[in-house]
């Protein structure tokens, strides 16, 4: 039984005269939206282009005809918009990826903080009363 290699990873989008007007559109849009988050290069910010760029792949996807919508890789003859949205995730994803590993888990919560002193005086464990500053003169 012959196993069946692993498929490459898919290129980067060529820019080329090759994509349909649609991918085109959408490329511009993309081009934007990932220089935009990796020019801020934070994880909040790249997270966040991240789910716009999921977001805006399925608004357009629906809208396009349906010739546009299937086209799951790029040909020499057509380049659509799954391969321009898998293009820009990719280069979000490596961004992300730039800035170290992500926190597997939340930070803790800080220390709450030290309740304040009391206003009175014990001794021997029974109160004497309030006391007063150590500057207070009557």
């Amino acid at each position: 039984m012959a196993s069946i290699p692993p498929t490459p990873p898919p290129p980067d989008v060529p820019l080329g005269p090759q994509m349909c007007p649609h991918a085109r559109s959408f490329a511009d849009w993309c081009d934007t939206l990932v220089s935009a988050a990796t020019a801020k290069n934070d994880l909040v910010s790249l997270n966040q282009a991240k789910l716009l760029l999921i977001d805006r792949y399925f608004m357009w996807r629906v809208n396009v005809p349906v010739r546009h919508q299937v086209f799951p890789r790029p040909t020499s003859v057509h380049v659509c918009i799954f391969a321009v949205f898998e293009s820009a995730y990719r280069r979000l994803q490596d961004a992300i990826l730039a800035l170290g590993p992500s926190p597997l888990v939340h930070p803790p919560y800080p220390a709450p903080p030290p309740p304040p002193a009391p206003m009175y005086e014990t001794v021997n464990g029974i109160v004497v009363g309030e006391t007063l500053d150590k500057d207070f003169e009557p």
